[in-house]
């Protein structure tokens, strides 16, 4: 199990990274040539399919490893620090050092 585990996050954490990279782009784009609501309506179906990317490491590995998470809760551990090695990375590169790109672009607006 755990060489499936490392086999998941060798081919999880570029993957996770490259979505990133095309979420980010694709929001920019977006930004570049629309405004305001239309905006924000096309940039949604992009947010849902990052959002599917992401968390899919997860739920392939809840159902490939179900019956050792169920025999120990050791296991379940492994799975979720698995899933948060896999994203990590990429949540970084966003929040660190694209964040202020996209926020000039209208997305992730601090709060008034």
């Amino acid at each position: 199990m755990v060489w499936q585990i490392l086999l998941i996050v060798v081919v999880g954490v570029p993957g996770a990274f490259l979505a990133t990279l095309g979420y980010v782009g694709a929001l920019l784009s977006i930004a570049k040539h629309f405004s305001g609501a239309i905006k924000m309506l096309i940039a949604l179906p992009v947010y849902v399919l990052y959002s599917v990317v992401l968390v899919a490491p997860l739920f392939y590995m809840l159902g490939q490893f179900r019956p050792e998470i169920q025999a120990s809760n050791l296991y379940f551990a492994g799975v979720l620090l698995a899933w948060a090695v896999v994203v990590i990375p990429s949540v970084v590169y966003l929040g660190k050092y694209r964040i202020y790109e996209l926020r000039r672009a209208g997305y992730f607006l601090p709060s008034r």
